[in-house]
């Protein structure tokens, strides 16, 4: 034996020879690579299997749990399964069981030798019933699955390796050794093709071809934006190198030239994309670390790799197998058994390691490490898987980014047995009637006061109300006249109450700290009292009335559907979880002429999420639920809040019976922190689509055709739907298509009376100047990102001494916002235009007049944005109201 060969493998002294831990490695794998391959899919079938029953950890008696649970496990299945069979309570945690057991069987059979081939079918059909229906894995089913990229592609890889160790004596599995290499060169080249893409594109925000490519790599979106950033804008450059890169991959090991060299760089690859990568788990962002996630599919793939080349079977070939030959021929070398057995405990140690590391990041990863909350949840509550994968359903979304907007946040799980949805009746908010008018002025009284109301059947909720109801009385505000409300405050905290979206004076915008006391037996109420990481404040600019205050609304520039709502510093909220919203609709002359649905055919929809607690209150985790003096949600809650039961204008999951005859709706996100994508469908659950007719700011130019919408919180879409086109008995429902479970639905039209309709919808709606960019304008820079224990803007919590920007009266301005997290991101005395996302046109959604706009996680979005000339202070922030509460706000002032 030479000095090289031991070298290599081994040293040699006079006992014989020794195999390093790495020679012992490679030595059993190349004896018994197949077997530990199969061994290593058997275990993850069983833990996969094994963590669906993760909601139920909180629990102590997860049996009760189990038949009580209306979220669905396991997460791939949520959207698709469980809300298609219409399930809920025990029967879907009846379903939920079966999958999970059926998991562990498969792995089960794969440890034991003589199950293996039954296995490994099983693997492949779970494998494609996962892709085809799976949430996290594409739901091909829906068109939202990208063949090559994203979570798909894992499964992919699950098939593949299925192939290669189908136990025969054929190198390659039943795909042979060939087979396999041209499997894993098509792979890696095509990879390769869609780094080409995005260097192609010309465009230095990387993220942006590769968002608009045919693939959609969307798991590389995030960390590109950013490397682009870090590299002084070489991400083109960077975008060539993994390109070649992901080429000669494919390349030598297909035509077996390096082919180890290569095999390592596949490995290291595949780990940095694990690090950083988006749908492949972004551990440096603090995604998908657990079980489910694409990570340790990928970690199954770097298995896979020393698969082939396979070792050669001759001396010369193989380094290894020279030691073999000529050690066995002096006697210096165990037996083949021996070798595998001594083999089997390197690789059975560094699998400990392994394991030992994934239960660290799991462990973590509950505890909050990652960023997706920690610590003990109140009673009642079950977390959400986190659904941030890179397909989620793109397909739909626009130019948005094609993740998951609700990821990372937890659902509140109420603690009463959930009403049968499509029984209640749509409530229509009652208008509001002037007290008084004058000649150019309306005048409207309001009182905010506690009142109790039926919402669940059988049960009674405390609510806080505008006139004691939720949703508040709906204000409407004609063409050129002012409105003046009186609110007086019977609450037990201090109220501010906001006009959002309106052009109004600084002293009835609602400043969060221009207080309407309460009753003086309540109680002192500190400003600004302190939060972690923020000490109390006070402000000396503060406009401060006792019980009552007048707000006056000015003639709005454009018709549009506003509302208004509870904006109190640090508790807003809690505020609006209670009941303190609703809505104040504007009409302008030329709305009025192009003979849109109007009177019992406009109808405003207030979509929220509420959580019950036994005893019919709403359930929030507020620190302090008096709301007196500390603000903030527990700690498991601070990316936001949202519950497991869908209110529309205060009913659960409502019925409205419609004539056949078009109705405009006006919908609007009144939810704290979750995002919904809208869609309808018939009774074959076929989708309807939309109209969009109008956005937060009022109409669009021209109808749009949507087949769904993204509406984020505070966002308003004004949309058409006919009715025209059914018979009397049909139903449409409408749909949340990234909602799980119970909140997967929202509301169900009854088509049930025939009738004429003079209505019309027509082609041009409103003019709409489209803002250009130009260098005269002043740029601004917004950041938004999380603190340690809170929310900031330009890493400052929210100082009402200090503003961000002072602008001219009257101009426009272009604004940049980054995002790290999930934000809509809203603007008061103010409108605005989607310049660009990333880069790109904007989409669908970004269309009209705006005043809250949604910033994805990694998302750079510019905005042209155009002050009103009422001077004074205001503030911008995000429209997730526990960020709001807790920092993420600023001031600007109009001058």
């Amino acid at each position: 034996m030479t000095a090289s060969v031991a070298a290599t493998t081994g040293r040699r002294d006079g006992q014989g020879i020794h195999l390093t831990w790495f020679a012992s490695i490679r030595l059993y794998l190349a004896s018994d690579a197949t077997r530990t391959i199969q061994t290593l899919l058997g275990l993850l079938w069983i833990s996969d299997g094994a963590l669906q029953f993760q909601p139920f950890m909180y629990s102590a008696d997860w049996v009760q749990q189990l038949s009580s649970m209306q979220v669905g496990q396991p997460q791939w299945l949520a959207s698709s399964i469980a809300w298609g069979a219409d399930l809920a309570g025990a029967n879907l945690a009846v379903w939920n069981t079966l999958f999970a057991l059926t998991q562990v069987a498969i792995g089960l059979g794969l440890l034991y030798r003589r199950t293996v081939s039954m296995a490994l079918t099983a693997s492949l059909v779970w494998a494609m019933i996962v892709w085809w229906f799976g949430e996290a894995f594409g739901m091909l089913f829906m068109n939202t699955a990208s063949p090559l990229t994203g979570a798909p592609g894992a499964v992919v890889l699950y098939a593949l390796v299925a192939l290669l160790v189908w136990p025969n004596d054929r190198p390659g599995g039943l795909l042979g050794d060939r087979g396999a290499r041209t499997m894993w060169a098509v792979l890696w080249v095509v990879m390769g093709w869609l780094w080409l893409l995005a260097a192609n594109s010309g465009n230095d925000s990387v993220s942006n071809a590769i968002a608009g490519s045919p693939a959609g790599a969307e798991w590389l979106s995030t960390v590109l934006t950013e490397v682009a950033q870090v590299t002084q804008g070489r991400g083109r450059l960077i975008a060539l190198l993994c390109a070649g890169l992901s080429v000669l991959v494919g390349c030598g090991v297909g035509l077996r030239w390096h082919a180890r060299t290569f095999l390592w760089i596949a490995t290291v690859l595949n780990l940095v994309y694990w690090v950083v990568g988006q749908a492949f788990g972004g551990v440096a962002t603090g995604q998908a670390t657990d079980i489910n996630s694409a990570p340790l599919f990928i970690l199954l793939a770097a298995a896979m790799f020393i698969l082939f080349p396979r070792p050669a079977r001759s001396a010369s070939a193989s380094p290894a197998l020279a030691l073999d030959g000529a050690a066995q021929a002096a006697g210096e070398v165990p037996s083949a058994s021996g070798r595998v057995m001594h083999g089997r405990r390197a690789v059975l140690a560094t699998a400990g390691v392994v394991v030992g590391l994934a239960a660290a990041a799991a462990i973590a990863d509950l505890a909050g490490v990652f960023g997706r909350g920690g610590g003990t949840p109140p009673p009642g509550t079950v977390p959400l898987p986190n659904n941030d994968h890179g397909n989620g359903n793109g397909g739909n979304w626009g130019s948005r980014s094609r993740r998951d907007p609700n990821a990372g946040i937890r659902t509140l799980n109420s603690e009463i047995t959930l009403p049968p949805r499509f029984r209640a009746t749509l409530p229509i908010p009652q208008q509001l009637k002037p007290s008084r008018q004058t000649s150019d002025t309306d005048y409207y009284e309001i009182v905010q006061s506690a009142a109790m109301a039926t919402i669940i059947p059988g049960l009674r909720t405390p609510i806080w109300g505008y006139n004691g109801t939720f949703p508040g009385p709906t204000i409407v505000q004609n063409p050129g006249r002012t409105v003046v409300v009186s609110h007086r405050n019977d609450l037990p905290v201090p109220t501010v109450v906001h006009m959002h979206g309106g052009t109004t004076p600084h002293d009835s915008d609602g400043y969060p700290t221009d207080f309407i006391l309460p009753d003086a037996k309540y109680g002192t109420f500190p400003e600004m009292p302190a939060m972690a990481g923020m000490p109390a404040m006070t402000d000396p600019e503060a406009i401060i009335t006792r019980q009552t205050r007048d707000y006056t609304y000015p003639p709005q520039p454009r018709a549009g559907t506003l509302w208004y709502h509870d904006h109190r510093m640090d508790f807003t909220g809690a505020s609006v979880y209670r009941g303190l919203a609703g809505f104040h609709i504007t009409h302008d002359t030329e709305e009025q002429a192009l003979g849109l649905p109007s009177g019992a055919r406009d109808v405003p929809l207030m979509i929220a999420d509420r959580a019950f607690a036994a005893d019919g209150s709403f359930l929030y985790p507020a620190l302090d639920p008096t709301m007196r003096s500390t603000p903030g949600v527990q700690d498991s809650y601070t990316n936001g809040v949202m519950g497991d039961v869908i209110l529309v204008n205060g009913a659960p999951w409502p019925v409205m019976n419609v004539d056949t005859a078009r109705y405009r709706f006006r919908i609007l996100n009144a939810s704290n922190a979750r995002t919904y994508q809208l869609a309808l469908q018939d009774a074959s659950r076929q989708s309807v689509g939309f109209t969009q007719i109008g956005t937060d700011h009022g109409l669009l130019a021209a109808p749009l055709p949507q087949d769904a919408i993204q509406i984020a919180e505070a966002e308003r879409y004004d949309v058409v739907i006919d009715f025209s086109r059914y018979k009397v008995g049909d139903q449409i429902t409408m749909v949340n298509q990234i909602g799980s479970g119970s909140t997967a639905v929202v509301m169900r039209f009854v088509v049930s009376r025939a009738t004429s309709d003079g209505s019309r919808v027509p082609s041009r709606l409103s003019t709409i100047n489209a803002i250009s960019p130009n260098s005269a304008m002043t740029r601004r820079t917004m950041k938004f990102h999380r603190g340690a224990n809170d929310w900031t803007i330009n890493g400052r919590l929210f100082d009402p001494a200090y503003s961000e920007a002072d602008v001219p009266a009257g101009s426009t301005e272009l604004w940049t916002i980054i995002s790290d997290f999930r934000h809509p991101f809203h603007i008061h005395n103010a409108t605005m235009q989607v310049i660009s996302r990333d880069g790109q046109a904007p989409g669908p959604y970004d269309q009209g007049w705006k005043d809250t706009v949604f910033v994805n996680q990694g998302e750079r979005v510019q905005l042209a944005i155009r002050f009103s000339t009422f001077k004074g202070r205001y503030v911008f922030h995000c429209h997730n109201l526990e960020h709001e509460d807790m920092g993420m706000m600023a001031n600007f002032r109009i001058v």
